[in-house]
């Protein structure tokens, strides 16, 4: 598979239908879609509703909203993001301005000049990746003042890996927060693969959860994978489904991948597993969600929190 079909993949996942579920919408978002029902054009509407679909992720329809809002900034970015130009670092750069006088904003807003990023690394040649890679590096980057990393083996709420599994959290690079899970290539100690468990974590028979996870590879040669395994409650745990979702190879910059799971009757317990065959670079996991009727039932899943 090529690193254009593989590419094209994650975006499909991470871009296409939302994974998320629907959360409650804000009175003042009401009024103000209430307000674009009436007047479509209505600047100051289009900023609160353009906003708000930006934080959810829904970011194409956002940039439509704010394209007309009141935000001269915002209105500015966002049309040329509508033109869809061809200098696509270019208009990355523009959000990431942008991303710096909304900082309530600031991640959904860097999202999306990641978006436009890896639209550029897409069609970069090598040496236009060169120079791309420390532009990514430093957007993918935790803000300054992060903590040291943790040492390898370190237990950490929600998540269950040991020195073996070439995993620790890092401050490298983070999703959001601080933190992420870094998994280095396979090495003497383990020499199939290398990998990242989440902990065990309960959940219930015959129910939809939405698995997503924000991903990270720098210079790996091969591409990983997300493992989703659904276990039943007996003495000795039988796996009852497991679900794979593909991390591209090679893409320096945070991107979204999952999808949609029944759980089979039975169902008990699940677990994520993360794994890589890289013989170079490294890959990075942050903010591991298993979501059903709004309820989170992955602890952590931002690597936050403190240890066991």
């Amino acid at each position: 598979m090529t690193m254009m079909t593989t590419l094209a993949m994650a975006f499909m996942a991470l871009f296409g239908a939302a994974l998320s579920q629907e959360p409650k919408i804000p009175e003042a978002v009401k009024k103000a879609q209430a307000k674009l029902d009436a007047d479509p054009n209505d600047p100051d509407a289009n900023l609160v509703v353009g906003k708000y679909l930006l934080g959810q992720e829904k970011a194409d329809e956002a940039v439509e909203h704010l394209a007309k809002g009141s935000d001269a900034i915002l209105k500015g970015v966002a049309q040329k993001d509508l033109s869809k130009p061809d200098d696509m670092a270019a208009l990355a750069g523009e959000w990431i301005d942008a991303a710096r006088k909304n900082a309530a904003l600031r991640s959904a807003i860097v999202n999306r000049a990641a978006y436009w990023y890896s639209k550029a690394w897409m069609k970069a040649e090598e040496k236009e990746k060169a120079k791309l890679r420390p532009l990514l590096a430093k957007l993918a980057a935790p803000p300054p003042g992060f903590e040291k990393p943790d040492k390898k083996g370190e237990s950490i709420l929600g998540w269950d890996y040991s020195e073996v599994t070439i995993a620790f959290t890092d401050s490298s690079f983070a999703h959001s927060g601080r933190k992420s899970v870094k998994i280095l290539p396979m090495g003497k100690v383990r020499k199939d693969f290398a990998y990242a468990d989440t902990a065990m974590l309960p959940i219930v028979e015959k129910r939809k959860y939405v698995f997503s996870a924000w991903v990270f590879s720098e210079r790996t040669d091969v591409d990983g994978k997300m493992n989703v395994v659904v276990y039943d409650s007996k003495g000795s745990p039988k796996a009852l489904l497991e679900q794979a979702f593909m991390i591209p190879q090679d893409c320096p910059f945070w991107q979204k991948i999952g999808g949609e799971v029944e759980t089979p009757e039975g169902a008990f317990r699940v677990l994520i597993h993360f794994e890589t065959k890289t013989t170079t670079g490294a890959m990075w996991v942050d903010d591991v969600s298993i979501l059903s009727d709004g309820k989170d039932a992955m602890k952590n899943g931002g690597l936050e929190d403190g240890k066991k």
